[in-house]
């Protein structure tokens, strides 16, 4: 017993002695495993998350992106971007760029085909991939924050010393508002320069170009871009890409990723519904139909109480408006204006204004359709983030108001223009026949299809054809038609 507990004493101590080696090799095998370039597991065959993003970035569009390198990471499977966009609300970006730097699986973004762009928010999209590439024939840059009710950042501000009649002939409080929002340009710009800043450094390309592509509005072809390390590779299309990246060693937030891109299989990864949805909202043209649907909708209810389709229809129509504003950069003023309008047309209804107030509703729309979506003047010519919306657009949504209201607000000032057909006022002008002698003591006369009592301050014979002059309770006052 003693010797077999001595046995098991040095067997614990030996053990003991070995963990200490055991446990350095076990980091130094670690190390060597962080350190050297991990492959994505492949299988029989390298497989590949393919994700296409054509028109606008917005919320919609964002969530597609994001959710599509989430989908790939679960996989670890690399990711390819077809991009081609004029540009995007920069929150909805600084979703897609968040997801890209911090992924665990190589990005790729390719802009193409020919006559593509990576305008505005591609650039930062495009910059924040792990390999960023462009075909032929397309460009990259212009990258100035635009902001709906914002004036263009670095104009000189008025001095403190100038008087209210001084330089810019504004009174104080004016140039207060235009300082303002001088100032929330500035930080604007400041705040977009920081950031594709940061992606510039930590993808090392060439932070200066970037710099000038937000603050400047630079914007370079795919082959300029390349000279300028502003992207990897120019390439005519994703087949040239794929061989060109082989066996590339890429820097992702979990280490050196090798690719293998040559035979990969391409999984399409197409928007789900909700997706499609948001970026069909995304549309101002839309948003303003739908706006203006929404309103008609509530008119033609007020006007015509108990229809339920008009209200159910402008209901719905209104929330999908204000689903599609909180996805767009939308002006304050240009709401208003829309509000008006509905006001106005709502009041055509129980006021007998003779349409004054429909084309005042009409004139309504179409300012708020200039103003809803419409880049101030001082930023003309920069890629915005929308475009206005189409005059065609509210042109049309114009003559379909007048179309609508118009006839409606006839109907109601002929009804109340005309003549009561039924009750004690329906009575009044109508003409009868005296059914017995009238006179101010009373009398019989037969009106409207009915035996009346009746009576005359003149006296009427009977068998005259009488009219009522007033009507109290149950009996006409008359006089002879002959008065």
């Amino acid at each position: 017993m003693p010797t077999s507990s001595a046995a098991s004493g040095l067997w614990m101590a030996l053990r003991l002695s070995f963990l200490p080696l055991v446990l350095l090799l076990t980091m130094a095998s670690l190390a060597v495993q962080a350190a050297a370039p991990v492959s994505i597991p492949t299988g029989e065959r390298s497989r590949m998350v393919v994700l296409d993003l054509q028109g606008a970035i917005f919320s919609g569009s964002a969530d597609y992106v994001v959710q599509g390198v989430h989908r790939a990471e679960l996989e670890g499977l690399p990711v390819l971007l077809l991009l081609d966009t004029p540009g995007g609300a920069l929150e909805a970006t600084r979703d897609i760029v968040k997801a890209f730097l911090g992924s665990r699986v190589p990005i790729l973004v390719w802009v193409g085909p020919a006559g593509a762009r990576a305008g505005s928010a591609g650039v930062f999209v495009t910059m924040a991939a792990n390999i960023a590439a462009m075909a032929p024939g397309t460009n990259i840059g212009a990258a100035h924050p635009v902001g709906l009710g914002i004036g263009a950042p670095g104009e000189e501000a008025p001095s403190e010393e100038t008087s209210p009649g001084d330089r810019t002939g504004q009174p104080p409080k004016e140039r207060r508002s235009k300082d303002e929002r001088e100032v929330m340009a500035q930080k604007i710009e400041n705040d977009t320069l920081a950031f594709i800043e940061s992606i510039a450094t930590a993808r090392k390309r060439n932070v200066e170009w970037a710099l000038a592509s937000v603050k400047d509005s630079v914007a370079v072809t795919a082959e300029r871009a390349l000279e300028l390390n502003v992207i990897d590779l120019v390439v005519r299309d994703v087949d040239a890409l794929l061989v060109a990246v082989d066996g590339r060693v890429v820097e992702t937030a979990v280490g050196p990723v090798t690719l293998h891109t040559r035979d990969v299989e391409r999984i399409v990864v197409p928007m789900t519904l909700r997706q499609r949805f948001m970026s069909f909202l995304s549309d101002p043209n839309l948003v303003y139909i739908l706006f203006v649907i929404g309103m008609l909708g509530i008119y033609l209810e007020m006007s015509h109480p108990g229809s339920i389709a008009p209200a159910v229809i402008g209901g719905v129509s209104l929330i999908l408006a204000l689903t599609g504003l909180s996805v767009l950069p939308y002006n304050a003023a240009g709401i208003l204006f829309l509000v008006i309008a509905g006001v106005c047309f709502v009041a055509e209804a129980y006021v007998t204004s003779f349409g004054l107030l429909a084309l005042a509703g009409t004139a309504s729309l179409v300012v708020g359709a200039l103003l809803l979506f419409e880049t101030p003047p001082d930023l003309e010519g920069l890629p915005g983030l929308v475009d206005g919306i189409s005059p065609w657009v509210y042109g049309s949504v114009a003559a379909l108001s007048l179309a609508v209201v118009l006839p409606v607000a006839y109907l109601v000032a002929r009804a109340q223009a005309s003549h009561p057909m039924s009750g004690a006022e329906g009575l009044l002008g109508e003409i009868g026949r005296a059914l017995t002698d009238i006179d101010e003591h009373g009398g019989r006369a037969f009106v409207h299809g009915e035996n009346w009592e009746a009576r005359s301050r003149s006296p009427i014979a009977s068998g005259e054809s009488v009219v009522v002059t007033a009507v109290g309770g149950l009996s006409l006052e008359v006089v002879s038609k002959g008065i």
